[in-house]
């Protein structure tokens, strides 16, 4: 990605002073993600400690959200700042949350029926801003120790109450799937059938998400998103794309996005990891895992119209495609998870 909005360092010291209590002493864009514009910083902060002043050096990343609401931006915020504080997370571990401003900014909505308190999050450039801590680490290599891990903390993130959640999008996986249904048309005709029996084959699952319990999900947890120094998972980043949505989805998904070989060949050690690690922490109830292996189809047939998606846009906006997100992939996928279908319904067994 490039940097979308440019800040320069005259731009960004006066905000980082008034609105964080930071003094700032470096700005560095960052080449890496998709969507937002990324910066990394160093700050100064002088701390009052026994009457004598202590300077501390910390790194953050300030992020600009190129495409969300601030409001949206808000929510996401409040919901993982109380996540962090209430999971029993252990202490090398966090999630990406954002740095609370010194006076919360109050902002009307609609046409001013109500107002909303924003605690973590600014507009600069008619775009919101928000400062997160600098998380150490390094994109994840998955093996069966970070699998387990993994697993562990997906099951402290669902044993944490948030009231907030309501305010989320609910079901985006669901809704990336409905994108494409309703441009199936631009398919080709192999790709329209297989379309058309997966959803039908998957309309269960889909009916019974209403029994089912419910959570933040982050609903894009693939390794990029997720750092680790060695065996030990330091962070998960990115959850601006989270929504409030089937407590196993993220489990579902990491099946495909972390138990998988690069050829598609499901790695059943990492899996039975993974879901240990989930199981050590909580049992799901029946209606969370009598479909449990449909899920795991529903989300990668929702990956699968993403990526269509994906390609039906860039054709459209005549941009070559990346090779890595073509949704040929995601069929060999769908095969292999199918082969394995006695092995992923006895899991939660």
């Amino acid at each position: 990605m490039a940097v979308y909005t440019h800040f320069s360092f005259d731009d960004l010291h006066e905000i980082f002073s008034q609105q964080w209590g930071q003094e700032l002493l470096s700005l560095e864009p960052v080449t890496a993600g998709i969507e937002n514009s990324i910066y990394k910083v160093t700050c100064k902060s002088l701390a009052d400690h026994s009457d004598q002043a202590q300077v501390l050096t910390q790194e953050y990343a300030f992020v600009v959200f190129e495409n969300l609401d601030h409001v949206i931006v808000e929510r996401y915020c409040q919901v993982l700042s109380q996540i962090q504080a209430a999971a029993r997370f252990d202490q090398s571990f966090t999630i990406s949350t954002a740095m609370p401003i010194l006076q919360s900014q109050l902002y009307s909505i609609g046409h001013g029926e109500f107002r909303v308190d924003c605690q973590f999050t600014l507009m600069a450039q008619h775009k919101p801003i928000i400062l997160q801590p600098w998380i150490p680490g390094e994109w994840v290599k998955p093996n069966d120790t970070l699998c387990y891990q993994l697993g562990v903390i997906l099951a402290q993130i669902q044993a944490v109450p948030v009231a907030a959640l309501q305010y989320l999008p609910q079901d985006e996986h669901l809704t990336r799937i409905h994108r494409l249904l309703g441009r199936k048309h631009l398919l080709n005709t192999e790709d329209q059938l297989f379309c058309d029996q997966t959803y039908r084959q998957l309309l269960p699952v889909i009916q019974h998400h209403q029994a089912m319990n419910y959570g933040l999900v982050h609903g894009d947890l693939f390794t990029d998103n997720a750092l680790a120094n060695n065996d030990q998972l330091t962070g998960i980043i990115d959850f601006f794309a989270a929504s409030n949505a089937p407590s196993l989805l993220d489990i579902a998904i990491s099946i495909f996005a972390w138990c998988t070989s690069g050829e598609g060949i499901v790695e059943k050690n990492r899996v039975s990891s993974l879901v240990a690690g989930y199981k050590s922490m909580c049992q799901p109830s029946t209606n969370d895992t009598e479909y449990f292996y449909d899920l795991v189809l529903l989300c990668v047939f929702r990956f699968w119209c993403s990526r269509q998606t994906y390609q039906i846009e860039c054709f459209e906006r005549g941009i070559k495609p990346v090779s890595h997100r073509h949704p040929h992939f995601i069929r060999q996928v769908w095969d292999e998870v199918q082969s394995h279908e006695a092995f992923i319904r006895q899991l939660f067994i």
